[in-house]
């Protein structure tokens, strides 16, 4: 004869001991005693991909891919020559800095 019993663990970590003793007049004395330990999951042993984060799934890889895009815009962006201004910025903030800081 084969018994089981399905048991739900205390949320607490720690170890626990489940007990039987069975009793009855005429018959053998049953007694079982089971230790069980209750800990939390390693790093192993979770999922690999959670479902109900696949939102944050997708807002990241598609942030990955904005960035990779913008970068290449960036990168290989010409100005037309007509409208770019020749300016020699570093002798204007050579200056602005002489104006700024001109001690009396």
């Amino acid at each position: 004869m084969n018994v089981s019993l399905w048991v739900q663990v205390p949320d607490v970590y720690g170890v626990y001991q489940f007990k039987v003793e069975y009793n009855r007049v005429g018959f053998t004395r049953l007694y079982s005693s089971t230790q069980v330990s209750v800990r939390p999951f390693t790093h192993l042993q979770y999922e690999r991909f959670i479902e109900c984060a696949y939102p944050y799934y997708a807002s990241a890889f598609s942030m990955m891919v904005g960035v990779f895009l913008f970068s290449l815009v960036f990168l290989h962006h010409k100005e037309s020559p007509s409208k770019t201004k020749h300016k020699d910025y570093l002798v204007h903030f050579h200056a602005f800095v002489q104006r700024a800081f001109i001690y009396k």
